[in-house]
């Protein structure tokens, strides 16, 4: 009985604490997924940041292949891994988390960093090689760099293909450390290299014209015109001269062929004329001769109006030549009159303005000699009006002092009348003082 007992409470127990799990369990399933779910985004989030960071980067890195084709593998070969990878997490970001594959017990993500800093290893290398190169091949570079730009490869393919491995030769010893031998090498190179801008220049410029040449030869023009076909030729081989000096010297290789061209125009036009002159039946030159006279004097008549005709044709040209002369003379001529007539004009215009300014200045001297009479004028007046006002005072004082004197004096016996012009006196210099000065 006691074991039926013990036996039915231990199950009671048993699914009490059954019931218990099971009323608990969807809580503690709901937070661990959204851990999980929050665990995935944010560990995306930072693939996405690292992929999308290097993918920048290695935009414009087929360059470095240059500096080492085998640390560029490399890159590239870690580089197409991470892709994969993310390429895989980015269609499904659970797998994350998740094993890479039944034989490893890494996960994507780690995988993926793993390929990354491979990458980044490789890509730290590359940018050492490449700073060390571009310093000890400096000239190597700018020269493949002109040969490229006038597209050596489309006129000789064989020997760009030569001069290129010659070149990417000389990065492998740099890259080994091997800068001495690079330098060597690099001299072989620029001698090869600037030998080949020669001929591709040669190509461009100098081939068509020799061509052209070729092609009048051909057509007896050598023959019928020799001096001039010898010009022609002779510009061909100046023109030669300056592309295997300087052909990097664009404008004087463009104007050296440039009168190869005219050479070349003009042999053909000599050589016509010299065949229309061979065609003329029975020795009939006379035709011939009055069209150069009437050329020669339709020139002549538009310089000014004269006529040379009555002379040998040299003569006429010679006289057309002297004429041509004297008007670019007389347009000199005419210009320095213009010149010398502005000039007058300006001289002209200054000295009226001197002018003015003299008669301002002799105006100014006579206002200024008139005011110093004013005040000459002034300081007498002023003088002589000091000096009445003198006599003046010593005019009053006269009478008291005669007062006093009478009280001594026995008693005069004189009528007011007679003592009269001593008081009066002062009056006739006053008025005569003031006239003077008024005057």
């Amino acid at each position: 009985m006691t074991n039926i007992r013990m036996t039915l409470l231990a199950s009671v127990v048993v699914f009490a604490l059954a019931g218990c799990q099971s009323t608990s369990e969807p809580v503690s399933l709901t937070q661990e997924t959204n851990h999980v779910e929050q665990s995935v985004e944010t560990q995306f989030a930072e693939v996405d940041q690292v992929y999308q960071s290097w993918l920048e980067i290695l935009k414009d890195s087929d360059n470095l292949a240059l500096y080492s084709p085998t640390h560029f593998r490399q890159l590239a070969d870690a580089w197409l891994g991470s892709t994969e990878v993310y390429k895989q997490i980015e269609s499904e970001p659970a797998l994350i988390q998740k094993d890479y594959s039944l034989f490893s017990s890494k996960s994507y993500k780690q995988v993926f960093e793993e390929n990354i800093a491979k990458v980044d290893a490789s890509y730290r290398e590359l940018q050492g090689f490449k700073l060390k190169a571009d310093n000890a091949l400096a000239d190597s570079i700018a020269q493949m760099a002109y040969l490229e730009s006038i597209a050596t490869v489309s006129y000789f393919p064989s020997d760009y293909k030569k001069v290129d491995s010659d070149y990417r030769n000389l990065f492998i010893d740099v890259r080994d450390d091997k800068l001495e031998a690079a330098q060597e090498k690099q001299v072989k190179f620029l001698a090869k290299a600037k030998l080949l801008e020669v001929k591709v220049n040669h190509k461009i410029y100098i081939e068509p014209l020799e061509k052209q040449a070729a092609v009048l030869k051909k057509e007896g023009l050598s023959r019928v015109a020799p001096l001039s076909f010898d010009r022609v030729e002779g510009e061909i081989t100046l023109a030669t001269n300056v592309v295997s000096t300087n052909p990097r010297d664009t404008q004087s290789v463009q104007n050296a062929v440039k009168r190869v061209e005219f050479e070349l125009k003009h042999v053909a036009q000599v050589a016509h004329q010299v065949k229309l002159l061979a065609a003329i039946d029975d020795n009939k030159f006379e035709p011939i001769v009055l069209e150069m006279e009437n050329n020669l004097f339709a020139i002549s008549q538009k310089i000014d109006g004269s006529d040379y005709r009555d002379t040998m044709l040299r003569e006429q040209a010679e006289r057309i030549l002297t004429s041509v002369e004297g008007l670019v003379a007389a347009d000199k001529t005419n210009a320095l009159k213009e010149q010398l007539t502005a000039l007058t004009l300006k001289v002209e215009t200054l000295e009226a303005e001197n002018k003015k300014q003299v008669e301002a200045l002799a105006q100014a001297s006579a206002r200024e000699q008139q005011l110093q009479q004013q005040k000459t004028r002034d300081e007498q007046y002023i003088r002589r009006m000091d000096e009445l006002v003198a006599s003046l005072k010593q005019l009053q004082v006269a009478p008291v002092s005669k007062t006093v004197g009478e009280v001594e004096a026995p008693v005069s016996t004189a009528t007011p009348a007679e003592s009269a012009p001593l008081i009066e006196t002062p009056t006739v210099p006053v008025e005569s003082a003031t006239q003077s000065d008024a005057s």
